[in-house]
Order: C-alpha cells, then structure tokens, then sequence
C-alpha cells in the first residue's frame, strides 16, 4: 500500500488547516520527487564489481529513503510529532550510511582499476559483508567514519558546520532534538505522539513543525550536496543519449546537461536555503547546474 492509497482510504485526522497546510508537508512532497528521481537515474549506472549482489546499491538506498520520507509525511499529517523526529534521526543516519558506501565504493574500484587490488581481494569487501548481513557496515559510534566523510567532503562540511566539536551548529542541534524523542529525555516527547494535545497545544505544535521543516531542508541539502559531489552523473539529463537513439550527433556540452526535475529542486530548495553551499556545488563544474538567474531562454 502506498502513501496515496493511504491518503484515499484513510479519513484525515481531525486536525485543520492550521496544521494541515504547514509548509513541512509541501516540503515533504519535494524531497519524495526528489529521492523518486534520483533512485531512476542512479540505476543506470552499476558498482556491482564492488557490491556483487545489486546493480546500482546506492539506487535501493534512495528507494529506501524515499519510504522513510513516505512514513514522517504520514505522521506528521496524523499528529505523531514524537515518531515522526525519531524517522528524521533514521533519516540522518541513512544520509551517513550512503555517503559512507560512496566512499567505499569508489575507492575500491580505484584500487582495482590502478592494479592495486586483484578480483579476489576485492570480492571480500565490508560492503558486500553488509549486503549479506555478516557484518554491520559501521561502528555503533562511527567515529573514523565520519572523519572519512569530512576528509571527501571539507568544504561542504565547513559550509554546513558539519564539525562535531561546533557545539551550536545546526546539525547537532538537529541530532539533539531528534535524540530527544528516540529516548523520551523528556516527558514533552511523550506528549508530542498525542494527537489531542497537538490540537490544544497549536502554538506548541507549530513550533514542531518549524523544526521539523528546519531539520528536513538541512538533511536534504546535505545529501543532495553528497550526491552531487560524488556522483554528478546521476543529475545528467537524459538529452545525449535520446539523441543518439535517434541517430543524431548531440549539441556539444549536451552531457553536462541537467535535468530539469534536478535543477529546479537545486534552485528552489537548495540554494534558496543556503546560497553559499549552491555556489560551491556550482563552482565545482560538474555538470552545467545553476542558479534561476542563469536560466537561458
């Protein structure tokens, strides 16, 4: 059952526009079309030398997100604030895993193409004893794995304050408050899963929500920065390979295009939220992404 059957088959809770047309909810439909779009194109591309089991493991990363995204979209709009921050945590820590594998990834096939590591070895590698569940792919407290992370990845760490020793940056902040309501460390937690009281309280629960659209455009832009970084590739427009199907020479510079799904989220979620971080993944030269006043006719 999706989250559209759900919607047409399940009565709304008694909550009213006050609540129902929060900004939180158009933000969770963006990021759905996002991770929607994201898991179609990354599946044209393969890391099975290194994974061995899935064609693209990074595509049913980003299905899987999208059910997560699915299910705060779903709590939220049924007033169970509590469980819906303890998902944006599961959200959080997926951005990490994926990023992680990323890594891993591509260095593994580095080694390989360098000669640095023969088949067999390479066969024997953390992330295909993860994909059979004989090994969990991180440390219960991750520590060098996020030092891997901000190694690949220093300027949008620094952009986004992303060092665990800035006590006040956002992102702890984040943590905290998602942490919070997956331990109750307080008895407000507990209240915040009670539809009644989020209709009483509405001052209290539009703070909530603020927060939780705070909390999703931070991660959001996080990863699609990650992504972005790592694997331009996967924002490609589909215009190159149409016109070689077609049997015709494609424009020069059309595999630098990007599509548009891609392009319009970075202009109206990511760089709207933060324009230095559009500007850096800008100044990164990767593909042909830009901000809206660049749009050509």
């Amino acid at each position: 059952m999706t989250l559209e059957d759900l919607d047409n088959n399940i009565s709304p809770r008694p909550l009213g526009e006050w609540y129902n047309k929060h900004k939180i909810f158009n933000r969770l439909n963006e990021i759905l079309d996002f991770y929607d779009s994201i898991f179609y194109s990354s599946c044209n591309f393969s890391d099975i030398l290194v994974s061995g089991k899935y064609t693209n493991t990074q595509s049913s990363i980003y299905k899987s997100i999208k059910g997560t995204i699915e299910s705060i979209k779903l709590l939220f709009k049924n007033g169970r604030c509590n469980d819906a921050f303890t998902l944006i945590r599961k959200y959080s820590d997926a951005i990490v895993i994926d990023t992680y594998i990323s890594i891993l990834i591509k260095e593994t096939e580095e080694k390989f193409f360098k000669d640095e590591a023969d088949l067999k070895s390479i066969t024997n590698n953390r992330i295909r004893q993860w994909i059979c569940s004989e090994t969990p792919l991180m440390e219960e407290h991750p520590t060098k794995e996020l030092q891997r992370i901000s190694k690949t990845f220093p300027t949008i760490f620094k952009i986004l304050k992303l060092d665990p020793k800035v006590k006040d940056s956002l992102y702890n902040q984040i943590r905290n408050i998602c942490n919070d309501n997956v331990h109750y460390n307080g008895f407000k937690n507990v209240l915040w899963n009670d539809i009644d009281y989020i209709d009483i309280n509405r001052d209290i629960a539009i703070v909530l929500l603020n927060n939780a659209y705070t909390c999703i455009t931070f991660l959001v832009a996080l990863h699609f920065s990650f992504i972005y970084e790592s694997h331009p590739e996967y924002f490609a427009s589909s215009d190159y390979g149409d016109y070689l199907d077609y049997g015709k020479e494609p424009p020069k510079g059309c595999e630098r295009w990007v599509c548009p799904v891609f392009q319009s989220f970075f202009e109206n979620v990511i760089y709207l939220y933060n324009p230095e971080l559009g500007e850096y993944l800008i100044s990164l030269d990767q593909m042909d992404l830009h901000r809206a006043s660049e749009q050509s006719g």
